[in-house]
């Protein structure tokens, strides 16, 4: 099969779908697919090689190589709202091979709205509860699951699932793959004095580890909160923090924050934590819905470290009360409880350390490629 994944990010990124987008294109081309990444090339003088390029994002996202092709296409210059960066998208499918082993697959709206009406063989991507952020794009797509040429649309949870066949998008249509983690970079355990001496985390206090985005739909002030509660606690958060944020977390006393980390950066962190935290909240599902079910879920499990979690529908499609701490979202005193009773049981944290390892076994980005090009050969075959 060959594949055309069209994403609008300038590349490299931390933003964390083009982690999703660079992983998900990897595992497919590892899987056996010939995959082709379409992004948008800023104008440079001199201008960027693509050999430059290519070496960039390879590093920057913790890769030996690539082993998919990369297209970059020069776009207008850069500007401050960035809206350049979606003409390549608009326009690639009008450029696409047609071929009949070809399938064009994206997860951003206006390579989508023009791939329906110009490329015969289509796959969209989604993580989110459309209907709800995105009222006009949700009817289009419910429009265009009825049409021969959309594949699949492929989501990151069941949660997210449900929505769309309950929305009204064609229900044989949608299919679940969740993401996954990097199977090689957690392969040799790390205990946590090591890790410690690797990020220079001091030895001998608790240490609790959030990372991932800290935008306000992640609802970070509570981990704030939890800090405020904890002094006793280490609170390291990992991520590109607002400087509103940053006076805040410098006010508790007991916050640390980093910045974003790299791959193997952000994989020591995780080994040096006594607990790893995703804040508990309902507000990333109930309000912001955004990406339900968050990539870094994975990667806690990855690193075998206890995880205390909010107790809500997405979460619970990976963690359990085997596997993690699930406490009651949006109410601060449980989560300061689960802390301390991790923290005060050595036992209970191996035990679900432990299952989150076996837990991690299922979810590599590996596995997701095979199992997402099964799936697209299958529909392929279907469609021809």
């Amino acid at each position: 099969m060959r594949l055309v994944y069209v994403a609008n990010q300038y590349l490299p990124s931390n933003y964390v779908d083009s982690i999703q987008v660079i992983k998900t294109v990897e595992a497919l081309a590892l899987a056996g697919a010939r995959v082709s990444l379409v992004v948008p090339a800023v104008l440079t003088w001199p201008p960027l090689t693509r050999a430059r390029l290519e070496r960039r994002i390879a590093e920057f996202y913790g890769l030996d190589d690539l082993p998919f092709d990369l297209l970059p296409v020069p776009t207008l210059p850069r500007t401050a709202w960035e809206f350049e960066k979606e003409l390549p998208g608009l326009f690639a499918p009008l450029f696409t091979s047609r071929r009949s082993d070809t399938v064009f697959y994206t997860r951003y709206w206006l390579p989508f709205y023009t791939a329906c009406w110009f490329h015969p063989r289509v796959v969209f991507e989604t993580h989110r509860d459309v209907a709800k952020l995105h009222p006009l794009s949700f009817r289009y797509l419910r429009w265009a699951s009825q049409r021969r040429n959309l594949l699949a649309v492929v989501t990151n949870a069941d949660l997210v699932t449900g929505l769309l066949r309950e929305g009204g998008v064609c229900a044989e249509k949608v299919v679940t793959v969740h993401n996954g983690h990097d199977g090689s970079l957690f392969a040799e355990p790390l205990d946590s004095a090591e890790a410690r001496r690797r990020t220079g985390l001091p030895l001998g206090r608790h240490l609790v580890f959030y990372g991932g985005t800290i935008g306000a739909h992640k609802a970070p002030e509570v981990l704030l909160a939890l800090a405020r509660q904890c002094k006793d606690l280490l609170f390291c958060i990992a991520g590109e923090a607002t400087p509103a944020f940053r006076e805040a977390a410098l006010s508790c006393g007991n916050v640390l924050l980093t910045g974003w980390l790299g791959p193997e950066a952000l994989r020591d962190h995780l080994a040096a934590a006594d607990v790893l935290l995703i804040p508990p909240s309902s507000r990333p599902l109930l309000e912001a819905r955004r990406t339900l079910l968050p990539l870094k879920l994975y990667q806690y499990l990855a690193a075998g470290r206890p995880i205390v979690a909010p107790d809500l529908p997405d979460i619970r499609e990976v963690l359990d009360g085997d596997n993690a701490l699930l406490v009651a979202p949006d109410r601060l005193e449980d989560g300061v409880m689960a802390l301390r009773r991790l923290l005060a049981g050595p036992d209970l944290s191996a035990k679900l350390a432990k299952a989150a390892l076996q837990t991690a076994k299922r979810y590599t980005w590996v596995t997701r490629g095979q199992r997402l090009l099964a799936i697209l050969e299958a529909r392929l075959r279907r469609g021809n």
